[in-house]
């Protein structure tokens, strides 16, 4: 999680015809920055009558809960206090972090900890967190900060509304699922208003709020492997849906002529080699697709491809190789892939 920044305005308001539709259909972009990267949000309504300015506050409020309960950024966050916290018995937390750690806490299960929760002292150790670092940590720090990792040692009550931790100095970072979990709740805020036609992208993790008024899906561009950006896969339609995108090529850098990733391996504590990969997953769940796409890249391309499968994930998967981009996608993301160009 990034720096805590939120702001919000209205790209656009325009009514248009609409196929089959009763009305005229009113369409409302809204952008802006949050957590460090950017948003926008574009949804219909037949309603003429639009209140954009309501709209674009419910969308800040969202990300401003985001940013104010999970960033590492702000020392005064939820998961930065927790952080601080070097006891053992529970603590009450925001009721959004227990639902977030719902979701974080299954897929480091079922993934055997290749997106893991407790993550944060080995990624601020290798430099990507809020401070800036020398140089990489050595073994024996890196072993050391290896023995706070581990989902096991997070305890939640949703009745109580607590969180606790088996090993005090623990922390926690959510850089691989906040984005996802926003835009999951930004769609739920714009469902609970009465608009069940949106896009919401947040720092590129997508999610489809039903479809187009006209019944069209959500067509939407899907990421493929780069080499300090993404490149363009191919595009896919979603209704309802939500896709999110990790790669090793979106924060890296160089110290004595090794490059080194931003994805950290929670099972060994050590970055990602780079290999211009990237994961694509489509789920039901935003939070959900953002951290098995996290999950996944730190798998890589084979035991990431077996798990997908096993687990019957929507994903694909591309890299780049001494023959060129590679590309593989799982049986249920079958067919639903339009190749760019």
């Amino acid at each position: 999680m990034t720096r805590n920044t939120s702001s919000t305005a209205l790209l656009a308001a325009s009514l248009v015809a609409c196929a089959g539709c009763d009305a005229p259909v009113a369409v409302m972009g809204f952008s802006g920055t949050t957590m460090g990267t950017s948003y926008e949000v574009i949804v219909e309504t037949e309603a003429t009558a639009l209140d954009s300015v309501t709209l674009g506050a419910v969308i800040e409020r969202e990300l401003a809960h985001v940013n104010r309960v999970m960033s590492t950024y702000d020392s005064a966050s939820d998961i930065s206090s927790f952080g601080r916290h070097s006891g053992t018995d529970p603590v009450p937390i925001d009721p959004i972090l227990l639902d977030i750690l719902a979701v974080a806490l299954e897929v480091c299960e079922r993934s055997g900890g290749a997106f893991d929760p407790t993550v944060a002292p080995l990624v601020d150790a290798w430099g990507f967190g809020p401070e800036d670092v020398p140089q990489p940590p050595d073994s024996a720090r890196v072993a050391t900060l290896r023995g706070l990792v581990g989902c096991d040692g997070l305890t939640t009550d949703p009745l109580a509304g607590t969180l606790a931790k088996a090993r005090p100095d623990a922390r926690i970072d959510l850089s691989g699922i906040a984005k996802g979990f926003a835009t999951e709740r930004i769609g739920g805020a714009l469902r609970g208003m009465g608009y069940g036609s949106a896009l919401v992208d947040v720092g590129g993790e997508l999610r489809a709020v039903g479809s187009h008024l006209d019944g069209r899906p959500w067509r939407v561009a899907l990421e493929g492997a780069g080499e300090t950006v993404p490149g363009v896969l191919g595009t896919i339609d979603l209704v309802d849906e939500a896709v999110a995108t990790s790669g090793d090529f979106r924060n890296s850098y160089e110290y004595e002529g090794v490059r080194y990733t931003h994805i950290i391996d929670p099972r060994d504590g050590l970055p990602v080699p780079f290999r211009g990969f990237s994961v694509s997953v489509v789920h039901p769940d935003g939070a959900a697709a953002d951290a098995w796409a996290t999950a996944l890249t730190v798998l890589g391309p084979d035991e990431g491809f077996e798990l997908a499968e096993r687990a019957g994930l929507a994903a694909s998967f591309t890299w780049r190789s001494p023959n060129g981009v590679r590309f593989r996608q799982t049986p249920a993301l079958a067919g639903r892939v339009t190749p760019a160009g």
